[in-house]
């Protein structure tokens, strides 16, 4: 900023110089009789040749001079205007406001719609004048700037139903909502998660069947579903679940067979919890140590390896 300020500083000062010594002006009627003279300029001294003498200057060279000074003074006029443009280019970029991100921030919009929030929690934080980044709830990445990659609202009462549009968080990483009072069915485009690692719906009022798309997410590591009352069967898709460590659908109304979980298509799994549902068959050879059960025939007693 100061280089750039000599700079500007020194282009004024030279044009000023050239201005207060240009050569006299042609064309001027000075004495009003109709004859045009010459206006008066400052003097010029003698040039010293060779010898050291100095020689007057010739009235070719005045001429020559004079006609080239009168054009010299609009030749600075681009340099100063392209030394203030570069004075302007940091306070533009300072009073830039901050790239966005239309798609995360109308998701978490779109979700907001489908909740009454009862508690007012979400309507009082998540304002337009506030950054959605800084909302309450919500974390946006340091590698990818105004992305989302968390959301968690454990234990707050938001009473609604999850928006499909969550699936539109592509940088999420985890996604907590918790004993908040949620209803209706869980949303296929959450299989559109890529990076999620971390899935907890647990302890609400969620119906409907559990979405095969669930097994996309093969980055996810907890996939915590209990404590709701989701029917219908096991997907045999969430044995893609490469990545899953720990696995809970305990006490919903699933039924069923038991899908045949095995470490071959769960190599890091440490805990499964399917206790208090209605499935039925043998637990799967090689997970018993890692596998809760629970129907008519089998115990209600989950482990951990």
């Amino acid at each position: 900023m100061e280089a750039l300020a000599d700079v500007a500083l020194g282009v004024a000062e030279l044009t000023e110089r050239d201005l207060e010594g240009r050569a006299p002006e042609v064309g001027a009627d000075l004495a009003g009789d109709g004859v045009y003279r010459v206006r008066a300029g400052p003097r010029e001294e003698a040039a010293p040749d060779r010898r050291g003498k100095h020689t007057a200057p010739s009235a070719c060279n005045k001429h020559t001079q004079m006609r080239a000074s009168s054009h010299m003074a609009p030749s600075y006029i681009p340099v100063m205007l392209m030394a203030t443009s570069l004075l302007l280019i940091p306070f533009m970029a300072v009073s830039s406001p901050p790239p966005s991100n239309d798609t995360d921030h109308a998701a978490l919009l779109a979700f907001r719609s489908q909740l009454s929030d009862p508690l007012y929690i979400l309507r009082n934080n998540w304002t337009s004048d506030v950054s959605f980044c800084r909302w309450i709830g919500v974390t946006c990445g340091r590698r990818h700037h105004r992305r989302v990659t968390t959301l968690e609202l454990p234990n707050i009462s938001l009473q609604g139903e999850l928006s499909p549009h969550l699936g539109n968080l592509s940088f999420l990483h985890a996604l907590d909502l918790t004993n908040t009072a949620l209803a209706g069915s869980i949303p296929a485009d959450l299989g559109r998660l890529a990076r999620l690692r971390y899935l907890d719906l647990g302890h609400n009022n969620l119906t409907d069947t559990i979405p095969p798309n669930i097994g996309n997410i093969t980055m996810l590591k907890f996939l915590v579903l209990h404590f709701n009352q989701l029917s219908g069967q096991i997907p045999n898709e969430l044995r893609n679940l490469r990545s899953i460590r720990y696995l809970s659908l305990e006490t919903n109304d699933i039924s069923g067979l038991i899908p045949n979980f095995s470490f071959d298509s769960m190599p890091t799994i440490s805990h499964i919890n399917i206790q208090n549902n209605s499935l039925f068959g043998p637990v799967p050879s090689g997970i018993g140590s890692t596998c809760g059960t629970g129907s008519e025939s089998t115990s209600k007693t989950s482990t951990s390896s």
